[in-house]
This record gives structure tokens, C-alpha cells and sequence, in this order.
């Protein structure tokens, strides 16, 4: 996905070396271009090597005068906590900085669109949570309508390891605000906004600079259309202001889980059991969604409402939607139901890494043990408490054990397990018939796993593996 055009003759740096890092490379290398890695792990730099990539430590690199640019992974702090060492003396010798995302909209460029009977589209979706099974829910759909799609950017693979465009296809690309922050092009033909909670603020300087780094997807004005939910005000003001735009007036729908607010030009929602779509204010279509409710409660209604917008803007029939959203199975890690053991249910939402999706996982259940912790987010869970009525008692695990004791002290059961293993053994013992054994951490997993999937499959075998 990288045109030698761009990039010929330029001396090019890529700084962290994991799943995107090593995508970069090997892009750069299949146009013949040699491009120089670096990490601060030694364990990706031999990782690297072996893959035959030359690998130059640039930390303290003050010479800049001979780099065309540095490319940095989603993982590499930009600005905020600081900025890397690498990144500081790159930025102060001018050195341009991006990232795979940046490079791939930029390419684009370089395509000959002319080509195809059917011009490719891009569907861009961020947000909060709920990203990945928005993503995956469009891919299932436009799929079962006959359309060559592909999956990939902050889940599935990195977008300079996507196939060659194809006639008519669709890529679909999910876009965390690491990625968003960074890149210097964006442009999707089709722009999905979920929902606005707090998190990663560390990375973005508070909760202004997380949401600017989300919103930067919608700045271009130059999509197809874009798709935004306003339950959360951070949405609703999105939504207005690219409706009060002209270069975007009009081409922009609005999402909803209820009929709240709902009075505007273009809207898709949830009213009763059914999800209503509108243009120009009048309901122009609607699916039934009776027999499928409580498949769509775990899902999320934000996000089926918002894999129908981007499928209506792909002209696919609400029917074609409708039978797909029937054959939907979701996705791991998401309020992923295990088993029922002795009148138990085993859940496990490993990807509730904030205070807003562990909100959202305990309001479908109840008689809740619930376990929490990780490695902490700014704030913690304070904001949470408030939402525990249906828990039962909390288990808490990994680094956020002292500061999530120390919240919940007064307000709620609790006992600190400090392993994922422990803490289910608790459980069960504690848990009675009708009960709900929960993993929704609102934390991250990097303390004592690899990433979410990793903990959440270590919650699959050590369930799987209890005796009664």
C-alpha cells in the first residue's frame, strides 16, 4: 500500500518495532525502499533482525540532516506523558513524523481510481468502545451483500499489510486516537464517531486532548458522510458543528441508542423494537429487531445503529442488514459468554478496559461477582461506583489493587485476589445458583499479560479448567 513514487530516494526511520512497526518495514521494503528500525525492547529488535531488516539505535540521534521522515507506532508516546526521547530530537531538527495511518491516506493519492467501474471505499470508525464489533459487524453485513471487504488498522491487520484495491471493494479501518493523533493525512470516505468516555488521558494530556484526537478524522471535509452518535455531549457538539459546515452540511447522520434528541436532519435510532432509520426528518425505512433484542443488548445498540448508516451509505437494502444482524455472533473478549456452571454464568468482557464499557457490561447482568483491576487509568474507578447495585462483591486484581481498595473502601464488598486465578476460585466458592461471575477490568492488561486477549483467554482456560 505504499507507492515508490512517494518515498524514492528518502531516508526513512521507523521507530518501535511490534505488530505495526514491522508492517511499516516490510511495506518499505517491498517497493525497494530501505528503510532503518529501532526499539527499546531488544526482544522486537532481534525480532526485527531476523527478518532480515537493519536496525540503528537513533536515541540519542542528533544528526537528522540526511532523514525524510520518521515513522512512529501507535505505542510510542507522542506529546504526552513527554515525548519520546527519539521524537523530541526528531521534532526539534524539523524531521517530518508520522504514522502507517498517515502514509496509507496519503497513497491513496497515488492511486489510479480511473481504473476501477466501481470506485473502493474507506470506512473509518473510532470512538471510545465498541469500535472493533462495530467494524466486524459491517464486514459480516457488506459481506453477505456480495462485497469484497477487508478489516484492519488498530484491530486486524496494520493498513500497509492490506491487499491491493479491487473493483468496488471496501476497507475498513479501525482508528484508535493514538493513531489519530499522529497522522498527518486522513481521509476515509465514510467517518464513524461511537461514543466519548474518558480514557488514555495520560497519553493526550487530559480529556480535551483525547477528544481533539478523535474529532482530527472529521476536520478534512472532504467524506461521503459522516456518521456520528450523540448520546454523549462530546458527539452531539461533533455532530452540530460539522452540520453548521459547508463543506459537510448535510452529508452527516446522526446516531442514537434511544429516540432522545433525536430531531435531526438525517438520524438513525432505537425506538421500541425497532431501529428507524430517517432522512430529512421523515422515516424513510426500519428493521424489526423483536426477535434478536437481547443479542442486540449485548452488542450495544450504538453500534448496530451505526453498522446500519454506513450500510445504507453503501446502498445496501435494510433487508440484506436485517437478515445479517440475525447471524451476527459477535466477537471474543466482548460480554463473551463461556458457560453456565451449577446455575453460574461465566462471562468474559477482557475488552472492558474503561469505567464507560464496565458500566455498560454490568447493566446486562445480575447477582454480579465482578472482577476488577489491571493496570489503572487516570481516575481509577470512582466513577463507577455509583453503577455497582447489581454487584454482588469485586475481586480485585494486578497493579490497581491499592487505589481500587482504597475507592471502593465503604461502598461495596470486596476482597483483593491480586491474580486473575485466585480471584476466580473466590468467586466461585462465593457465587451461588443464579449468579454471574463477570471479568470486566476497566483497566489495561499490560501489568500482568501480553494485551486483553491474552487475560481474557486466561479467564476462558482457568473457567473451562474448574472442577464444579
Amino acid at each position: 500500500m505504499i507507492s515508490n513514487n512517494q518515498f524514492r530516494g528518502k531516508n526513512v526511520f521507523v521507530l518501535g518495532l511490534g505488530r505495526t512497526g514491522l508492517s511499516v518495514l516490510t511495506a518499505f521494503q517491498k517497493v525497494g525502499i530501505k528503510a532503518v528500525g529501532w526499539d527499546d525492547n531488544p526482544k522486537s529488535r532481534e525480532e526485527a533482525r531476523s527478518f532480515g531488516f537493519k536496525i540503528e539505535d537513533i536515541t540519542f540521534k542528533t544528526n537528522w540532516q540526511n532523514t525524510d521522515l520518521l515513522v512512529i507506532s501507535p505505542g510510542i508516546p507522542y506529546l504526552y506523558p513527554k515525548p519520546h526521547q527519539v521524537i523530541a530530537n526528531a521534532r526539534k531538527k524539523s524531521v517530518i513524523i508520522d504514522n502507517d495511518m498517515g502514509i496509507f491516506f496519503s497513497a491513496l493519492n497515488m492511486e489510479n481510481w480511473y481504473e476501477f467501474d466501481r470506485q473502493p471505499k474507506i470506512i473509518a470508525v473510532t470512538g471510545s468502545n465498541g469500535k472493533s464489533t462495530t467494524s466486524y459487524l459491517i464486514k459480516h453485513i457488506i459481506t453477505n451483500a456480495g462485497i469484497r471487504s477487508e478489516i484492519g488498522g488498530n484491530f486486524g491487520r496494520p493498513v500497509l499489510s492490506f491487499l491491493p484495491f479491487t473493483d468496488g471493494d471496501v476497507k475498513i479501518i479501525e482508528l484508535s486516537s493514538y493513531q489519530l493523533e499522529v497522522a498527518r493525512y486522513l481521509k476515509a470516505d465514510i467517518n464513524i464517531f461511537l461514543n466519548f468516555s474518558p480514557d488514555h488521558l495520560e497519553r493526550h494530556g487530559g480529556i480535551g486532548g483525547y477528544f481533539n484526537a478523535k474529532k482530527r478524522l472529521f476536520t478534512d471535509g472532504s467524506s461521503e458522510k459522516n456518521i456520528v452518535c450523540v448520546d454523549d455531549i462530546e458527539g452531539e457538539y461533533l455532530y452540530h458543528s460539522l452540520e453548521s459546515n459547508e463543506l459537510t452540511k448535510g452529508l452527516n447522520v446522526a446516531l442514537s441508542s434511544s429516540t432522545k434528541n433525536m430531531d435531526f436532519y438525517n438520524s438513525v435510532s432505537i425506538e421500541e423494537n425497532y431501529l428507524v432509520e430517517k432522512s430529512k426528518g421523515r422515516r424513510i425505512a426500519s428493521i424489526d429487531i423483536t426477535e434478536f433484542m437481547d443479542k442486540l443488548k449485548v452488542y450495544n445498540y450504538q453500534n448496530i445503529c451505526a453498522a446500519y448508516a454506513a450500510c445504507r451509505a453503501l446502498n445496501i437494502s435494510p433487508k440484506i442488514i436485517e437478515n445479517s444482524l440475525k447471524t451476527f455472533g459477535g466477537l471474543p473478549h466482548r460480554n463473551q459468554f463461556i458457560l453456565e456452571k451449577s446455575g453460574i454464568k461465566y462471562i468474559n468482557d477482557s475488552k472492558a478496559t474503561n469505567v464507560e464499557s464496565v458500566k455498560n457490561s454490568i447493566s446486562h447482568y445480575d447477582n454480579i461477582h465482578l472482577i476488577l483491576g489491571g493496570l489503572p487509568k487516570e481516575g481509577g474507578i470512582i466513577n463507577l461506583v455509583k453503577y455497582m447495585g447489581k454487584v454482588k462483591r469485586v475481586y480485585l486484581i494486578g497493579d490497581a489493587v491499592k487505589l481500587f481498595s482504597e475507592q471502593l473502601s465503604g461502598s461495596i464488598d470486596f476482597e483483593i485476589s491480586n491474580h486473575l486465578e485466585v480471584a476466580i476460585r473466590s468467586a466461585r466458592r462465593n457465587a451461588t445458583n443464579g449468579d454471574c461471575i463477570l471479568l470486566a477490568p476497566a483497566c489495561a492488561s499490560f501489568d500482568q499479560f501480553k494485551d486483553f486477549e491474552e487475560r481474557g483467554n486466561k479467564f476462558i482456560s482457568l473457567v473451562k479448567g474448574l472442577q464444579n
